[in-house]
């Protein structure tokens, strides 16, 4: 959900949108991520005893009552703050690429727990499993860090997680925060980083845009 110097990274205006964002070692889409959590529930049968058609109406001056329960369960969901579109460039040979990252905010009414995962995955030598970008068959490796929350907070600090390295799999730890305690939403940033010499053959990748996908997984408890 960062790199170094000499390179153009290129936001695309895109407003506020479902997780769809691309950048690192080139263009990494974001999809699919936020997860909408929301729904409620009302007892059935208050509403029953409510509707039933065979109670008779209250004699005048008598009341009826009932009772009608109200259930509001946990939800999240995710939204892009500014570009949801980002794009990194691999620079000439001799360059390093930029870092960059896109930053969200999580809003809802329990403790939200999110991972980022990138679509593909490639290993090396010493750097092991990081995401896989490519342009026109060549292929160069990324690693992904979320921020989640981005600013601590009283009692809620700032949390980081990245790729776990030894296996292909999301961002290790997951990171859980309670919304309750800081005005039912909080800010955190997704970051991508790559470096030329992350190829399959250890060489310098042609420049251009590479390619690739980031999934966010937001569940609510």
């Amino acid at each position: 959900m960062g790199d170094r110097t000499a390179g153009d990274v290129m936001n695309e205006p895109e407003g506020r949108g479902p997780m769809s964002y691309r950048g690192c070692a080139a263009a990494i889409s974001v999809t699919g991520a936020a997860l909408m959590l929301m729904s409620s529930a009302v007892s059935a049968a208050a509403i029953g005893d409510v509707f039933h058609p065979m109670l008779s109406p209250a004699p005048p001056g008598n009341t009826a009552s009932t009772n009608i329960e109200l259930q509001v369960l946990p939800f999240a969901h995710l939204e892009i703050l500014g570009s949801n579109l980002l794009y990194l460039n691999v620079p000439p040979s001799g360059s390093t690429i930029p870092a960059s990252g896109v930053s969200f905010v999580v809003i809802g009414n329990a403790t939200a727990t999110l991972t980022a995962e990138p679509d593909a995955f490639m290993e090396l030598p010493v750097e092991g499993h990081m995401g896989r970008a490519v342009l026109n068959g060549e292929s160069i490796g990324y690693k992904v860090e979320v921020r989640f929350p981005r600013y601590g907070a009283m009692g809620s600090p700032i949390q980081y997680a990245a790729l776990p390295g030894f296996s292909a799999g999301p961002t290790e730890p997951p990171l859980s925060v309670d919304l309750t305690a800081t005005g039912m939403q909080r800010e955190g940033v997704i970051h991508m980083e790559s470096d030329p010499n992350w190829t399959p053959h250890g060489g310098i990748p042609l420049p251009g845009v590479y390619v690739g996908q980031v999934t966010l997984t937001l569940t609510a408890d």
